[in-house]
């Protein structure tokens, strides 16, 4: 077992993402090196601009197509760790032969990826994959609690077997779980040639301030959230007090993917970091309570009844990545006040 500690070089797969700024910005704050790969250039200049006072300490790499052959080849020489969070976000699916819109796509990155470590990343010690809950969550109970022994293949059933008759979300997550398992069955089958070592890590829906690039012009003038767009939804009081899930605040995430690399007991692990289980009430009722006020969201049904929840066992990763977990209430506080300053 090994650890990643600054001011070693890290390679960070899609660099601009909501999650990956983020942990861009904290391992730049760390003393670390970040080559980071991004799509386009023109997503690549933000970054350079935004981080513009570590100078040289940021490098921008242009990989245009993730899932291509050897499109890491370049990316993984000289690196010491790779942070893997590029990925396909979506919950829309189509099916043509195979889920070609997001699982495809998913899968083929990961492994390319591994591939070109394998091949070139004579220095890579760590890879961090970022997969996600939704890799877990085969149907249960309401009162069942995942672990890191779960894979949901109830999704990758539907998927593969049912095809267009699969709920569109379900795509995305069968997307998760197919691509960690790829990740898996790749370092399972090299692991006696290979000198680094694999980590997964598995958020669940992730809340907090942006600090990304958004194009407000192409979403309504809001900035893409997933927490504001679900806070100012029509629900009603059933939905209110029974629909939710895991939630974790984004620089919480951030903070667990670079303690992976900092502490050699997470190793070969699949840990899952969450901050708990919420209802979209409870959320209405938090920024109720927040001082100073925040005008403009939806109240609800305050008191409405609630369900029972199904949430993530993260016992683990606390305890190897020791994390300590920011309020419902200042995350959420600050992901509105981001959307509403990047709106005005």
């Amino acid at each position: 077992m090994t650890v990643v500690n600054a001011p070693s070089k890290v390679l960070l797969t899609g660099a601009n993402g909501f999650i990956a700024v983020w942990i861009l910005r904290y391992l730049l704050e760390a003393g670390y090196s970040v080559r980071g790969t991004v799509r386009s250039a023109s997503k690549g200049d933000y970054l350079k601009r935004k981080f513009a006072q570590y100078g040289d300490k940021l490098e921008i790499e242009e990989v245009a197509d993730i899932t291509a052959p050897g499109a890491f080849d370049k990316s993984v020489v000289g690196v010491d760790a790779v942070l893997h969070t590029a990925s396909p976000v979506t919950f829309t699916g189509t099916y043509d032969g195979e889920p070609q819109a997001v699982v495809v796509p998913a899968i083929e990155a990961t492994k390319t990826l591994l591939e070109s470590v394998l091949k070139h990343g004579t220095s890579v010690k760590r890879v961090i994959v970022t997969s996600s809950v939704v890799a877990l969550m085969q149907p249960h109970g309401n009162s069942y609690t995942y672990t890191d022994k779960d894979w949901n293949e109830y999704a990758i059933d539907e998927v593969t077997k049912n095809k267009e008759g699969a709920p569109a979300y379900l795509f995305y997550f069968a997307a998760k779980a197919l691509a960690e398992k790829e990740a898996w069955l790749f370092y399972g089958l090299h692991k006696r040639e290979i000198k680094w070592d694999l980590t997964t890590i598995l958020p669940p829906y992730v809340f907090g301030p942006l600090i990304h690039e958004t194009d407000v012009a192409q979403t309504n003038g809001k900035p893409q959230s997933f927490l504001y767009g679900n806070l100012m939804q029509e629900r009603d009081a059933k939905a209110l007090g029974n629909e939710g899930g895991a939630w974790i605040d984004v620089r919480d995430t951030a903070t667990g993917h670079v303690r992976a690399l900092q502490v050699a007991e997470a190793s070969e692990e699949r840990l899952i970091i969450s901050a708990g289980t919420f209802f979209w009430q409870d959320v209405l009722d938090t920024v109720a309570s927040v001082e100073p006020k925040i005008e403009g969201i939806p109240r609800g049904v305050p008191g409405v009844e609630r369900g029972s929840a199904s949430g993530p066992d993260s016992s683990k990763a606390n305890r190897i990545l020791g994390l300590k977990y920011i309020s419902l209430a200042e995350s959420v506080a600050d992901a509105i006040k981001t959307v509403r300053e990047l709106s005005a």
